[in-house]
């Protein structure tokens, strides 16, 4: 096998345990320079990229303890950005529910609000119903005191004339 010298990135969403202490160590490899997919390192399996970079007379150097800091950064603030979205999108899910139910509690109180304008019609035109048959009664009382006003009349002419015809 040929020893390289390499730098490893690693898929920050797919970080698992990096050793700690790797600085200028040495580190049994197991995959195929170039590839992308799972190596194992000291028994612990990464999916990463191996980007080869110079010849060496030494075994395999994995010299990257800075990269571990970064990547774990980097996965920390993934971690951070991700929970910012789910938080922003939770918290727009939350705006559009609360608006959702506000335009349909004003929907509701508008069509409480006509159907209350609807019973007060209905009101009026009942009011204005019994004021036309109080109207028809009055008319029907005036009727009857005509009619009772012509047979006094009737019944005044009718003692008139016995009055003519008795003398």
């Amino acid at each position: 096998m040929n020893n390289y010298k390499v730098s490893i990135e690693f898929f920050v969403n797919e970080l698992l345990d990096i050793p700690k202490t790797c600085n200028g160590e040495s580190f049994s490899f197991y995959g195929n320079l170039g590839d992308i997919g799972n190596v194992t390192i000291n028994g612990n399996k990464f999916c990463m990229k191996i980007i080869k970079e110079d010849f060496c007379n030494d075994e395999l150097v994995y010299n990257s303890s800075e990269m571990d800091s970064q990547s774990l950064e980097l996965k920390q603030e993934n971690l951070n950005v991700e929970k910012s979205i789910t938080m922003e999108k939770i918290n727009i899910i939350k705006t559009l529910v609360i608006w959702r139910t506000q335009k349909t509690l004003k929907l509701k109180m508008t069509a409480l609000k006509l159907k209350m304008t609807a019973l007060k019609l209905k009101m009026t035109a009942l009011k204005l119903k019994m004021t036309a048959l109080k109207l028809k009664m009055t008319a029907l009382k005036l009727k009857m005191t005509a009619l009772k006003l012509k047979m006094t009349a009737l019944k005044l002419k009718m003692t008139a004339l016995k009055l003519k015809y008795a003398k």
